[in-house]
This record gives structure tokens, C-alpha cells and sequence, in this order.
């Protein structure tokens, strides 16, 4: 059987569309709430995955951002002041876990007793939902160790 090279190369697009390449290696694994997911690299630090959920034909993304600052609340647990302002070019930790949840601001309260000093300021209270369907997770990785020439992992799974 002979095949033109328009067919073939057609067919090596629609293979790689299916199924990405992933030049520096992959291992996931879908458990419960959670992906844990290994691959090969460098990371900034604060780098944080992009989830996106398919709704009504299209890519929606999650709504996992949090203050990046402050204090706050999830699941009723006091979240105490923190930030990442200092980027670092670091080794990529085996595995990666990444928690499958978005969120949601529900209202808002004052901070637990033990952080008196803020007793009047209202914090943001947020609950976490589990993400279900079909999921797309891109991550921004490097395989240099300065973090200069970046790679997006991208990768579509179904959590029931």
C-alpha cells in the first residue's frame, strides 16, 4: 500500500494532536482529588499549573487563584500571611502533586483569636470543589537549569 506523503504527514499531525509529545518524559497518575505527575526539569519557584475544564464546547479556566497576599480562609481553615515574591530556577521535585479542587468565595469573616491584631478586618472565605469531567493541565517548565528556555507540558484527562 502505498501512501503520498500529504496523507502521511496528515497522519503524523492528527497522531501528535491526540497525543503530545513529551520529549523529557511522563508519569501520571489520577487519583481521588489529586494528579501526581512526573517529569523531567526545572521549575520556577511560586510556578503554579494552569487547570482548564471543559463546559459548553469549550476550555474554561478554573478559578484556583487565591490572594496572592493576605489572609484567608479554606474550608473554614485560617490561611496566615504569605507571598512569593523571590523566583528561583529549581529542580523539578518527584512527584509533583497537584490537588484537582477549585475555588469558590463564599463570604467573608474575621480572623481565629489568635491573630487578635487583625480583630476588625474581614478575611475572604473560600470553599474547595471538586473538579470533574474533562480536565486539560498546562504546566510551564524549563529543561535548562537557569529556567531560559521554557516547554509547556499540556496533557487532557477525564476524573469521574
Amino acid at each position: 500500500m502505498l501512501i503520498n506523503m500529504k496523507t502521511l504527514l496528515m497522519i503524523i499531525f492528527v497522531y501528535f494532536c491526540i497525543n503530545p509529545l513529551n520529549v523529557y518524559g511522563e508519569d501520571l497518575d489520577i487519583s481521588g482529588n489529586s494528579l501526581t505527575l512526573t517529569i523531567d526539569g526545572y521549575i520556577l519557584s511560586c510556578a503554579k499549573p494552569s487547570i482548564y475544564i471543559f463546559e459548553n464546547e469549550q476550555w474554561r479556566p478554573s478559578r484556583r487563584d487565591l490572594p496572592a497576599k493576605g489572609n484567608y480562609y479554606i474550608d473554614n481553615k485560617f490561611i496566615g500571611y504569605g507571598w512569593c515574591d523571590y523566583l528561583v530556577c529549581n529542580p523539578i521535585e518527584q512527584p509533583i502533586k497537584i490537588d484537582l479542587i477549585e475555588y469558590e468565595k463564599i463570604g467573608e469573616k474575621t480572623a481565629p483569636k489568635a491573630h487578635d491584631n487583625n480583630a476588625d478586618i474581614k478575611f475572604p472565605v473560600y470553599k474547595s470543589i471538586s473538579l470533574k469531567g474533562k480536565l486539560k493541565i498546562e504546566i510551564e517548565y524549563y529543561k535548562d537549569s537557569k529556567c531560559k528556555d521554557s516547554i509547556t507540558y499540556t496533557k487532557i484527562f477525564v476524573v469521574n
